[in-house]
């Protein structure tokens, strides 16, 4: 009988909420599956927006398209709210559908995340990053990232 020691990465659900923005989402998008798809371990993106943002959850929808054109072995998913939801609850839901054993909020406005709640709700590991990703995020969140 052989012996597996080596340990699989942690998986990895990456969480964008749109909100009311001066900048378009699409090179946030962009470059969270181009770091996604550079992962050796499973990766996922949950995009999370309300009603009041229909234009850039049309845009953010098209930008994940076409990035999964490019990036085909990156999971996807769209939560598109019908009502007006503060943030916190948006990500909180966005946790409940995550597969990721870490969880990594992506916003431009981490002041407003209360990371401390959405972390007890949730047994998971739960970082907040601002939106303009470096290619080092994985290594920055935490251990056992590769």
């Amino acid at each position: 009988m052989i012996k597996m020691t080596q340990q699989l990465p942690p998986t990895i659900t990456f969480i964008i909420p749109i909100q009311k923005k001066d900048n378009l989402p699409i090179e946030e998008i962009t470059r969270v599956f181009t770091i996604s798809e550079s992962y050796s371990g499973f990766c996922e993106i949950i995009i999370i927006g309300n009603a009041a943002e229909d234009n850039a959850i049309k845009i953010a929808w098209l930008a994940m398209k076409l990035s999964k054109i490019k990036h085909p072995h990156v999971r996807t998913k769209m939560i598109n709210f019908t009502s007006q939801l503060e943030i916190n609850d948006q990500i909180e839901t966005g946790i409940k559908h995550a597969l990721g054993q870490k969880i990594i909020i992506v916003t431009d406005n981490p002041e407003e995340i209360r990371s401390e709640k959405i972390s007890r709700a949730s047994n998971k590991d739960v970082s907040t990053v601002p939106s303009m990703l470096d290619a080092d995020i994985l290594e920055k969140i935490g251990p056992n990232t590769e």
